[in-house]
């Protein structure tokens, strides 16, 4: 196997949720993850170490209404991620118009047009995994088209 010293940048796929649990008073979580090492080992899986830690249902981080369900057994669900911006001109994970990006060191001052006018996080339902495109208001799935629109407004495939 590989040594993970050498692991690529996007085996450190930390979320900021992750990165947030000491503040959110979820240090039991936070001190269940090693941040230090990759998420993902060179076969795609999660490191030895951080099973037990990605794997944790936090209640906080599941919406109430929801169904509070799991997608993946690996990973403990959410409905909330933050934005990395909006896509327009493409983007790459290290250079967005949003306030979070890899190694983003965004500040709220740095925020000029003002808090109250950016989106810093969202929530959307935990869905159904499978096939995307069976109902866009409850399939689970990342967004990778840019720029966002309305899943309504999408034009599905035939």
């Amino acid at each position: 196997m590989r040594n993970l010293r050498y692991a690529p940048w996007t085996f450190y796929r930390w979320s900021a949720l992750a990165q947030l649990t000491p503040y959110l008073e979820q240090s039991n979580a936070y001190n269940s993850l090693d941040l230090a090492k990759p998420l993902y080992s060179v076969t795609f899986a999660v490191t030895p170490e951080n099973v037990r830690g990605a794997g944790l249902l936090v209640p906080l981080f599941l919406c109430p209404s929801d169904r509070s369900e799991r997608i993946h057994q690996s990973f403990g669900p959410t409905n909330y991620a933050v934005c990395t911006g909006t896509g327009i001109d493409g983007g790459t994970p290290n250079k967005t118009d949003g306030v979070f990006y890899v190694n983003s060191r965004t500040r709220i001052t740095d925020i000029t047009d003002g808090s109250s006018n950016t989106i810093a996080l969202s929530e959307s339902l935990l869905g159904d995994s499978g096939d995307a495109f069976r109902d866009p208001e409850t399939a689970y799935r990342f967004t990778f088209g840019a720029p966002l629109s309305s899943a309504r407004g999408r034009t599905q495939p035939s």
